[in-house]
């Protein structure tokens, strides 16, 4: 095992392991429903059900485009990868326009384009629309997928 490996599945570790207590978050809302003021105890409740759902959203893109989630197989569902793509940018300024085929990639691959995709994302401090694109044609050597703004991009042809 080398250390890039190695990494990989401590992240991944860390992250499975704090999935359960922020999760437990949400039990904490429970708490907060001993508010007196019923405006007050409903917008407390909206905010942190929605940073628990946010936070566990980012734990479940990172375990899987980090670390070494879905080692069991080689290939990854791309209709998966883009629920996750989709949990980390929900509630953000940033909207993601999935358009992957629906079908397994290698997972190295799929990988990168979650990468790609954040990375993108991350390029727009103030919000705006990112698209994702990949195409399969018969050939699995000539497969390609393309991050960028709606109207450019890189491709990337593997």
């Amino acid at each position: 095992m080398n250390d890039i490996e190695f990494a990989a599945l401590l992240v991944s570790r860390v992250c499975h392991d704090l999935v359960s207590p922020v999760s437990a978050v949400g039990n904490g809302l429970e708490v907060l429903a001993d508010e007196r003021d019923a405006t007050m105890r409903a917008d407390a409740l909206k905010l942190v059900a929605s940073s628990a759902e946010q936070a566990a959203a980012r734990l479940q893109f990172a375990r899987l485009a980090f670390a070494a989630a879905g080692s069991a197989g080689a290939h990854l569902d791309l209709t998966a990868v883009g629920r996750i793509v989709q949990g980390l940018v929900e509630g953000t300024k940033v909207q993601v326009e999935w358009n992957a085929a629906p079908l397994n990639w290698p997972k190295d691959w799929a990988k990168l384009l979650m990468n790609a995709t954040l990375l993108a994302a991350d390029c727009l401090p103030r919000g705006g629309r990112r698209r994702a694109v990949t195409s399969c044609p018969a050939s699995a050597r000539s497969a390609w997928w393309r991050v960028g703004a709606a109207d450019a991009g890189v491709d990337l042809r593997r």
